[in-house]
């Protein structure tokens, strides 16, 4: 009596947690996505701080539809556009040398930001993926310091 007792409860658990669970039916996996920085220091000329970042995103089922750039939880730039669709002009051009991995243009993001909300000092990045299908991934954090240029005034 206790064993077919028992074994009912187990059934009627095994059930229970069969109905409870949630399929994710199209399979969609999240993009991918991380903020791409060369050093942590970077000098600026000027009165404002400015900064080009760089994020790796894509997604292996699907597109991604757009990366947003976040310093802290403020959102500081959105980029639709992959690298590899823009135009860049001749100040801008990247040149790759023979000993150098090539980029993959198709999955860099890259945006500028000037003046507020960066800061002179401390600042803290991260990028968000969003793919074709709803899902959204969040980059690990990417810490960096800028800071202004000492300029010698001759007399």
């Amino acid at each position: 009596m206790i064993k077919n007792l028992f074994k009912t409860a187990l059934s009627v658990a095994l059930v229970l947690s069969l109905f409870s669970c949630k399929k994710d039916n199209d399979n969609n996996q999240a993009p991918i996505v991380s903020v791409i920085s060369t050093t942590t220091t970077y000098t600026y000329f000027g009165s404002q701080p400015y900064f080009i970042i760089d994020a790796e995103a894509y997604d292996n089922d699907g597109t991604i539809t757009k990366v947003e750039f976040y310093r802290g939880t403020t959102l500081i730039a959105t980029e639709t556009i992959p690298d590899s669709r823009k135009t860049l002009n001749a100040k801008n051009r990247i040149t790759i040398s023979a000993t150098e991995t090539p980029i993959d243009y198709s999955r860099r993001y890259s945006t500028y930001v000037e003046g507020a909300p960066l800061v002179n000092g401390a600042n803290t990045i991260t990028a968000k993926a969003y793919d074709d299908k709803a899902k959204i991934t969040t980059s690990a954090a990417v810490t960096f310091t800028l800071q202004q240029a000492s300029i010698p005034i001759a007399i």
